[in-house]
């Protein structure tokens, strides 16, 4: 849509220096150099590829704090514990402490690592054990060291599910509608390309409406059904555009 280009214009682009985001990888850049993660933050693309692998991360922390917490709070009492008893403890405090955690689930496995394949994810998540045995040691840091491309390897559910800011708005089949609120963008996530394929400002640089998400859902459905007049009047009519802006896009992309 040749509109998308004319609100682009008009929109209000932020410093990524100044988000919250921003901030956030700073504080925790120690973490993410500990891992050999290079943070990458030019546009909003790469800063949210680096939340990412940053909240993996903290995931991956969260989740050895809980086992080696239980394996020295038990003490005696987990040396005389069967291998069963001892899942059924950890699993019991992973399911405790996930609703704090993102995370998302595909093909029945639970996801807390998105640049990990399945396997490791599964280790994490059912396979205690494995992780705390001593002469797996090794071969766990070394797969620890084989960071994988998240989208590649779960798509959009890595968008959707608190790795990253986007907000997930509604789908189409393969397209996927996020939403991004220090850009004020819908962003259209294409699965079959396991790529972004459009992204569209909402609002000027003249207003300060932030669109609520039943707005949203409508302006992602004008947008699927290419829908620009009607787009460009809804977005003017709730304030999210400039009458003087309406006027100026209306004119040169839809002859009005």
């Amino acid at each position: 849509m040749q509109l998308v280009k004319g609100l682009n214009k008009y929109g209000m682009h932020p410093v990524i220096k100044k988000l919250a985001s921003y901030r956030f990888i700073e504080e925790n850049n120690a973490l993410l150099k500990k891992n050999h993660i290079l943070p990458v933050y030019k546009n909003e693309y790469q800063l949210q590829a680096t939340l990412v692998y940053l909240r993996s991360m903290l995931n991956k922390e969260a989740m050895f704090g809980i086992y080696l917490l239980n394996v020295n709070e038990n003490g005696e009492l987990w040396d005389a514990m069967s291998y069963q008893q001892r899942q059924i403890l950890l699993h019991g405090e992973l399911m405790t402490d996930l609703q704090h955690l993102p995370h998302f689930s595909v093909w029945d496995q639970l996801i807390l690592l998105p640049c990990f394949d399945s396997e490791l994810n599964h280790r994490f998540c059912e396979d205690y054990q494995f992780l705390l045995l001593k002469q797996n040691k090794a071969f766990v840091e070394e797969q620890l060291k084989n960071l994988k491309d998240p989208i590649e390897l779960y798509g959009v559910e890595v968008l959707k599910n608190g790795f990253c800011d986007f907000i997930w708005i509604k789908s189409f089949e393969n397209e996927h509608y996020l939403y991004l609120e220090d850009f004020k963008s819908i962003y259209v996530f294409n699965e079959a390309q396991k790529a972004f394929t459009d992204q569209c400002i909402l609002v000027d640089k003249y207003s300060q409406k932030i669109p609520e998400m039943v707005e949203l859902k409508e302006i992602v459905t004008l947008y699927h059904h290419q829908k620009e007049e009607v787009l460009l009047e809804y977005l003017q009519d709730h304030q999210f555009i400039s009458k003087k802006v309406y006027a100026k896009l209306k004119k040169k992309f839809l002859g009005g």
